[in-house]
């Protein structure tokens, strides 16, 4: 009888090269695409302070119009929604506030606003209710992409936030977030 032969013992693995290091990482945060920040020191702030001051516009408006909120609080929450963001996006507290990296951004936000509603009144217009909901649908888009790509821009120091920092962070989103959605709501009705 023939017994089957033995398998031939299996050929040693090449020795391959230990694969090359992972390079450090050169500041980008890997937590998110909003993360990785780059200084632009004037259009930066500016574009974060015009995108808030033109989201305060259209969801205060709205409630001003169609939800009977009283006009002179209305400016005053788009003033101070205005002037909070410019503060916060050139570092106010730190330095002197009258300073041209300081004012720089808050007059070329207000130009840009200016411009901006120029082109949404003059370009766009308002004929009917439904074209007056889709431009302020529209405007709000633009104004958050505005408002994100300022934060984008803006080179703001990293600091561990207190509990109560976080919180009070994560109200004024849930807020803004909740203000935009009956506002923008409040304008689709309307289509």
């Amino acid at each position: 009888m023939n017994e089957p032969s033995a398998a031939p013992p299996p050929e040693p693995a090449p020795d391959y090269p230990p694969p090359p290091p992972i390079p450090p990482n050169d500041g980008m945060d890997l937590r998110g695409a909003f993360r990785q920040q780059s200084d632009h020191w004037l259009l930066g702030p500016s574009l974060w302070t015009v995108g808030a001051l033109s989201w305060a516009y259209v969801v205060v408006g709205e409630f001003v119009v169609n939800l009977r909120l009283p006009e002179a609080i209305g400016v005053v929450l788009v003033l101070a929604s205005m002037l909070a963001t410019w503060a916060h996006a050139v570092r106010l507290r730190e330095g002197a506030w009258f300073s041209v990296r300081k004012l720089g951004p808050l007059f070329l936000s207000l130009l840009l606003f200016l411009g901006f509603l120029f082109v949404v009144v003059s370009v766009l217009g308002s004929r009917s209710r439904g074209q007056t909901s889709a431009v302020t649908v529209i405007v709000w888009f633009v104004s958050v992409f505005a408002f994100l790509l300022g934060r984008r821009w803006t080179a703001l120091p990293r600091y561990d936030q207190t509990k109560n920092a976080r919180i009070r962070t994560i109200a004024a989103w849930m807020l803004s977030g909740f203000a935009s959605c009956v506002a923008m709501i409040s304008a689709m009705d309307r289509m």
